[in-house]
């Protein structure tokens, strides 16, 4: 049995070690070792405590993340993700320049991975003292309500926060605010949030604190609601000038508010005081101030554009005939007569389109005698012309009444 064990014992060996490379030689065609880079791995931090109990902060100046390369069979390279790895930067290390090296630790696969590009990288920090300042607390609302509600008042438990960290982030930034996920919401919203700073370009800043460190938001949401727009005038323009046209958008506007504020108001009216003008007005009108408090306006044009066109009045000279002048409401057995020689010239005065329509016919003058029996009187000559015209700067018509 022995002698049979090592009978070609040489040659049993090499066989066995020829086996073994051509495994190694199948095994790498099919499962070869390759490269991985993974980038923008953040860098935790380990015992921050030691700079913070010395009532300093500090702020990462070089390698806040990382970049770094691995190598592994294919079969394990394609499983991995940052989440495989640790990387931390124990701050009890530090050197007296602040700086410390950078562990890169495989979570699951230590013995089957090698760490080829970044493993020598180091994180470097500049220490400040701790700065605090306070900022209003702004509300980001994420998402949209129900189509039929608008969000309305908003309430936070604090208006105002410190928020403490290096002083050259504190200076970095442009304002705190707290998101609410408002998504389809119909009715009141509560939520609590942690506040985040931000910089002027939207970017949020890290390495801060918050006191509070949450925020409660109370947000009311108002129900929608489409009313009518109307604008009025009230007096009169200057003498000699009339108002010929009235043009404003829009017609409507959607309001929001209350059930119980908002549930009798059905329209809006804004009145314009013409009064003494002479010229057009061009103006926008800012509607929120015409309605009850606790009513707002949906979207973000809040205002009625109104145009008023103004134009001076022409005058015109009709010479008139007595003859043509007609007589209503004459008394029952009185004769009527003018005393006045014909022709007499009357200044009629209007719009230019009117004016131009104006004729001896056209005009029909008349005198109304109503209330006046047997005597002469001076009166007021006017027309039935069919359109917006007024005589002017004509004189009275002096007329004789007496029994038939």
């Amino acid at each position: 049995m022995k002698e049979k064990l090592t009978r070609n014992l040489g040659t049993k060996i090499l066989s066995f070690f020829l086996s073994v490379i051509l495994w190694l030689m199948i095994t790498n065609l099919e499962d070869p070792v390759v490269p991985r880079e993974f980038k923008d791995v953040p860098v935790t931090l380990l015992n921050r405590r030691v700079i913070e109990s010395a009532q300093e902060t500090f702020d990462i100046t070089e390698n806040e993340t990382i970049n770094f390369t691995v190598r592994a069979r294919r079969s394990i390279r394609d499983k991995l993700t940052k989440e495989d790895f640790r990387v931390t930067a124990n701050l009890e290390h530090l050197n007296e320049f602040d700086v410390v090296d950078i562990k890169i630790e495989s979570l699951d696969y230590e013995d089957e991975i090698k760490i080829t590009e970044g493993d020598d990288l180091k994180l470097s920090i500049v220490r400040e003292k701790v700065f605090e300042d306070s900022f209003r607390v702004d509300v980001i609302e994420k998402g949209e309500v129900s189509d039929d509600y608008v969000i309305g008042d908003i309430t936070l438990d604090h208006n105002m926060i410190f928020v403490s960290g290096p002083k050259s982030r504190v200076d970095r930034i442009d304002k705190v605010a707290v998101e609410v996920d408002v998504d389809n919401a119909s009715g009141q919203i509560y939520r609590r949030a942690n506040p985040k700073a931000y910089d002027e370009e939207g970017n949020e800043i890290d390495q801060l604190s918050f006191g509070p460190s949450v925020i409660y938001i109370t947000i009311n949401l108002f129900k929608k609601k489409e009313i009518e727009v109307d604008v009025k005038t009230s007096g009169h323009p200057a003498y000699g000038h009339a108002v010929t046209n009235v043009e404003f958008v829009p017609k409507t506007i959607t309001i929001a508010g209350a059930d119980e504020v908002i549930a009798d108001i059905e329209s809006i009216t804004y009145t314009e005081d013409i009064s003494r003008i002479k010229e057009s007005v061009s103006k926008s009108i800012d509607l929120e101030e015409e309605l009850p408090s606790g009513v707002i306006i949906v979207g973000d044009d809040k205002t009625v554009a109104l145009n008023i066109t103004v134009e001076k009045l022409e005058t015109k000279s009709i010479d008139v005939m007595t003859s043509d002048i007609a007589f209503k409401n004459k008394p029952p057995g009185q004769n009527v007569y003018i005393t006045m020689a014909s022709p007499i010239k009357v200044k009629v005065m209007g719009l230019k389109k009117e004016l131009g329509s104006v004729t001896k016919g056209t005009l029909k003058p008349y005198l109304d005698l109503s209330g006046y029996r047997d005597g002469t009187y001076s009166l007021e000559l006017k027309s039935g012309f069919d359109g917006d015209i007024s005589i002017v700067d004509t004189p009275r018509i002096t007329v004789h009444l007496g029994n038939n």
